[in-house]
C-alpha cells in the first residue's frame, strides 16, 4: 500500500468510532459486500475493545450465487480469526421482497443479540441514510420513518449500532480498494426496477452533484429527528404506561376503555398517538394512517371479532383491551393435527413438537403464556402411556365441548371456560385441546389440564413428554 493510499484509508477509518461499544460482544451483519467487508475489517482491527467478536451471514435463498457469498464470507472471517455463522431464512414472495427479506434478516440476527451486553453492527453508510429518507418521504412517514437510520437503537435483548453513517459509498469503495480488500457484488444492485436501486443510480448522484453537502445535511436532519423522537417517546412512555396492562393469555395490552376517557380538543390526537406508540414500542409494529383509523374504531366497538392484520400479527379487541397476537389462520385452517413422539409438525409460522421429558417446562401456572413475537415458546408436560406414541391437537374444538379442569368437581362447556379463564378469541387457536390416542381430553394447552396426573408419577407404565408450540419464521 502506498503512503497516499494509507493516508486516505486512515482518514476514512477515523470517521468510525467503536469506543462507545467497549466491553460488549460484537456481532457483525456480514453480506460480503464492500460496506460490510469494510465493517468487518475495522471491527477486527478494534477487537481489543470488545468482549468477543463474530460475524453472521444471512442466506435469503433468493439468488443462486448466495452459496458462493456464504463461502466467501467464511474465508474472509477465517483469515481474520473471526467466528462465523450462517443463518438460513425463507423470504415471503408476496408484497415487497425487499421489505420481507429485511424483516427475515433481522429476525435471524436477533438470535445472536441474546443479552444486554451484545451489540449488532450493520454497515449502513451515509448514502443508505439519504436513500432511506427519500423513500420515507415518498411514503409520507412520520417521525419514526423520517428519522431514517438511527446511529443506535435497542434491538432484541441488546443494541443495534450503525458506526459507518458518516462514511459515503464512494469512501467505502475507496477504503476497500486502498486496503486491497475483496468483496462480492450483488448483480441485482444494478437493476433500477427496485426503488432503492433507482434512487441510488438515477436520483442520488444528481442530488450530490447539485448539493455536495447533502449527505452531511441528511445525517444532521436524521440526528435531529432522532433526538425529537427520543424525547417524544420518553414523554409518551410516561403517559401510555398508565394504560398498559399485562395479562396471562393476552400478553401486553392497552386499555382502550380508559383511553376513551381522555377528553378535550386534542383527545383524538392523544389517543391515536398513544395507540401508535403502544404498537411500536411494545410490539414493534408500525401502522399507517389507514390502519390507525381502523384501530381507532375499536374504541366504540363491541365486536369481539374486530381485528386487523399487520405483518404476521393480529391486532384485536377483547373486553375493552387492544390485544396483539400472532396470525393463527394457518392453525385454524388445519383444524387438528397428530403429533408423534419425537417428531415435530410445522404449520406456517408455528412449529409443534412432542419430545421426551425435559426440565425446561413452562406451564400456565408458572409464567406468562402469551406469544409476543417470533421466538416465543410455550411448553407443557403430560404423562403418556408407554404404549401410546402420539397426541391429537384440536385447534377448532366445538364451543359446546364439555371439559372438567382438574381443580373442579364438575364439567363446563368450553365456550364458558374460555370466558372464565380470560382467553381472547384471537388467541384460542394457540391453546388447542389435547387428546390422547383413546380420544380422552388431557388439557387445553397452556390453560388447564383435565385430569389428575399424580397417580402416574411413579407408575412405570407412564412416561413424561413435553408438548411445545413455537412461533417462528417459516421453515425452509
Amino acid at each position: 500500500m502506498t503512503e497516499d493510499k494509507k493516508d486516505v484509508t486512515c482518514s476514512i477509518a477515523e470517521k468510525i468510532d467503536f469506543t462507545p461499544y467497549r466491553n460488549l460482544n460484537w456481532v457483525i451483519a456480514l453480506s460480503g459486500g464492500a460496506d460490510s467487508r469494510m465493517l468487518l475489517e475495522l471491527a477486527s482491527l478494534n477487537r481489543h475493545l470488545s468482549s468477543g467478536i463474530m460475524a453472521v451471514y444471512v442466506h435469503h435463498h433468493l439468488q443462486k450465487v448466495a452459496d458462493d457469498w456464504a463461502v466467501f464470507c467464511q474465508k474472509e472471517c477465517a483469515g481474520l480469526g473471526v467466528e462465523f455463522h450462517v443463518e438460513h431464512v425463507t423470504v415471503e414472495k408476496t408484497g415487497s421482497i425487499e421489505a420481507n427479506a429485511r424483516a427475515a434478516r433481522y429476525r435471524a440476527l436477533a438470535k445472536y443479540i441474546s443479552a444486554d451486553n451484545c451489540v449488532l453492527f450493520t454497515a449502513h453508510h451515509a448514502d443508505d441514510l439519504l436513500e432511506t429518507m427519500i423513500m420515507a418521504l415518498n411514503r409520507g412517514c412520520g417521525l419514526p420513518g423520517m428519522s431514517a437510520i438511527p446511529s443506535s437503537q435497542p434491538f432484541a435483548s441488546g443494541m443495534l449500532a450503525r458506526p459507518m453513517l458518516a462514511v459515503s459509498r464512494s469512501e467505502v469503495e475507496e477504503f476497500c480498494h486502498g486496503r486491497g480488500l475483496d468483496y462480492v457484488t450483488d448483480p441485482t444492485n444494478s437493476s433500477i426496477k427496485y426503488d432503492r436501486n433507482y434512487l441510488r443510480h438515477e436520483v442520488v448522484p444528481v442530488l450530490k452533484k447539485r448539493f455536495p453537502q447533502i449527505l452531511t445535511g441528511a445525517r444532521r436532519v436524521s440526528e435531529n429527528l432522532c433526538d425529537d423522537l427520543m424525547l417524544l417517546d420518553d414523554l409518551l412512555n410516561e403517559k401510555v404506561s398508565a394504560y398498559v396492562e399485562k395479562s396471562l393469555y393476552s400478553g401486553i395490552t392497552l386499555n382502550l376503555g380508559s383511553l376513551a376517557d381522555i377528553t378535550g380538543d386534542l383527545s383524538e390526537k392523544y389517543q391515536s398517538a398513544f395507540i401508535r406508540f403502544f404498537l411500536r414500542h411494545y410490539h414493534n409494529l408500525s401502522v399507517s394512517r389507514k390502519q390507525l383509523a381502523e384501530i381507532m374504531k375499536f374504541r366504540t366497538s363491541n365486536d369481539a371479532k374486530a381485528r386487523l392484520m399487520i405483518d404476521n400479527m393480529t391486532v384485536g379487541l377483547y373486553r375493552g383491551y387492544l390485544v396483539v397476537s400472532p396470525d393463527t389462520s394457518e392453525l385454524s385452517e388445519a383444524g387438528e393435527i397428530i403429533v408423534e413422539s419425537g417428531k415435530s409438525v410445522c404449520l406456517g409460522h408455528f412449529r409443534i413438537s412432542l419430545q421426551p421429558e425435559t426440565d425446561e417446562v413452562q406451564t400456565a401456572a408458572s409464567g406468562n403464556m402469551a406469544f409476543h413475537s417470533v421466538g416465543s415458546v410455550l411448553k407443557e408436560q403430560f404423562y403418556m402411556h408407554v404404549a401410546e406414541k402420539e397426541l391429537r391437537l384440536c385447534f377448532n374444538p366445538k364451543s359446546s365441548l364439555r371439559l372438567k379442569p382438574e381443580s373442579r368437581n364438575h364439567s363446563q362447556i368450553l365456550k364458558q371456560l374460555w370466558k372464565e379463564y380470560g382467553v381472547p378469541l384471537g388467541v384460542r387457536c394457540l391453546h388447542p385441546v389435547v387428546f390422547d390416542s383413546m380420544n380422552n381430553p388431557l388439557a387445553v394447552f397452556g390453560v388447564f389440564k383435565t385430569a389428575d396426573e399424580s397417580a402416574h408419577e411413579n407408575n412405570k407404565e407412564y412416561r413424561k413428554v413435553t408438548l411445545t408450540v413455537e412461533f417462528m419464521d417459516k421453515e425452509m
